[in-house]
């Protein structure tokens, strides 16, 4: 269903000579048991095989390939593998673009200014990188007091063993443990906590080994947080608010885990650390007002009468499309992002005045205008020595003239 919504997919067929790897449960039979997910809108039999059925499904929460919406947005600063890990973890809870849309950011903090991270609801660090280690963490302090939501994971950066670990970060301090290849959780009932089975989390093992976690101290707590959950007596998870926004630790690498074991329950608790922090706890957007419109493949334009965060335009990035906001203000060019599986991804400015029209427009590279002249040129030549017509007489011609240009060049070049 995760990817049935990021690639705009209403129907399905499926068949009934085709079971289930593993199963003999035909794959038609998964879409009738989950009615409220799918509807039976027809069969028929094979003309090339008349014991083979055909089953038509349509998909009832469809999302458009145009989504405009107030899903929250979530700026991952990682590398990329850091950020597929994220990702693609939160597929096993199906927490698509509905509850929240991820953004592939730069590796580094404090290639942002406050001003960029404000357009983002809240910001998720792993496999994160810095320049100037004062400069970005300040940065965060400031975002997340002026509202911004904030997930620290430091199972997978450079702050997997550290004494440094500066505000907003809820703990002081981190070290790099492990504690056996099973987990020793005990934690309190919080929004974030209650109803996950964390005991149907999968075995803390990566290969043959134990996995290796990132756990804080009591007494390193900040003022401000709390610990949430510990392994083995220490803290593995902490949150708390601070100014106006809200701040999740976690040490457990816990998108890679999750990713690894395809689990449900850690899925659905890293949906809800992120849902804490963007104040969304597993609450669906709300529907935008809007109309779409593609004239041609190379346009899409789409009018939003009512308040929306952004739009999603579900095909591929690619540097060639622009975007541009109409409004009563005059045309305002706008900044692709890549989301979700490298889709195209604009935030609408938050002072924008409803309505407003949003365009994509395709627009041809001047490498490619250069490439079609160089090849309509080739061909002009080709035809014209295989129809006989003389080209080598201009070619001489076309030859003397450059070198006369560069000997006029050349002798300017020495005489000033």
């Amino acid at each position: 269903n995760f990817f049935l919504d990021y690639w705009g997919v209403k129907w399905i067929l499926a068949r009934n000579d085709m079971v289930i790897p593993g199963t003999a449960v035909p794959h038609y039979q998964k879409f009738l048991a989950q009615e409220r997910y799918y509807i039976l809108t027809g069969q028929a039999r094979a003309t090339y095989d008349p014991k083979e059925i055909i089953y038509e499904f349509t998909y009832r929460n469809a999302t458009s390939i145009f989504q405009v919406s107030n899903a929250p947005s979530l700026l991952v600063i990682s590398d990329e593998v850091g950020y597929n890990d994220v990702f693609r973890a939160l597929s096993f809870s199906d927490c698509d673009s509905r509850y929240v849309i991820p953004i592939r950011g730069s590796e580094y903090i404090d290639d942002y200014t406050l001003d960029e991270l404000a357009q983002f609801d809240a910001v998720f660090l792993r496999a994160y990188k810095v320049r100037d280690s004062s400069k970005a963490w300040r940065l965060l302090e400031e975002y997340v007091n002026y509202g911004g939501g904030l997930v620290v994971e430091t199972g997978y950066t450079p702050y997997v063993d550290t004494d440094q670990m500066a505000e907003p970060s809820p703990v002081k301090m981190a070290f790099k443990t492990e504690f056996g290849k099973e987990w020793h959780f005990t934690y309190v009932n919080t929004s974030v906590t209650t109803g996950i089975d964390f005991a149907s989390f999968s075995p803390a093992v990566y290969g043959e080994y134990p996995w290796a976690v990132s756990v804080s101290k009591n007494e390193t707590v900040r003022s401000w947080a709390k610990p949430i959950i510990w392994n083995a007596g220490h803290p593995i998870v902490a949150m708390g608010e601070l100014g106006q926004g809200r701040v999740v630790w976690c040490g457990a690498n816990l998108p890679f885990h999750t990713l690894s074991y395809e689990n449900f329950w850690e899925s659905l608790f890293l949906s809800r650390m992120i849902g804490w922090v963007t104040k969304s706890m597993g609450v669906q957007a709300k529907s935008v007002d809007y109309e779409a419109s593609r004239p041609n493949p190379e346009k899409v334009t789409v009018t939003i009468f009512s308040k929306a965060e952004g739009f999603l335009f579900k095909e591929c990035y690619f540097e060639n499309w622009n975007v541009y906001m109409d409004s009563n203000k005059g045309r305002e060019t706008l900044r692709i992002y890549k989301a979700g599986p490298d889709f195209m991804y604009v935030r609408i400015p938050l002072d924008a005045s409803f309505p407003i029209r949003i365009t994509f427009e395709y627009a041809v590279s001047w490498d490619e205008v250069t490439g079609f002249a160089t090849s309509t040129l080739t061909l002009i030549v080709l035809i014209t020595y295989a129809i006989g017509l003389p080209v080598g007489e201009p070619a001489k011609r076309a030859r003397r003239k450059l070198g006369m240009f560069t000997v006029k060049v050349k002798n300017w070049w020495y005489k000033y």
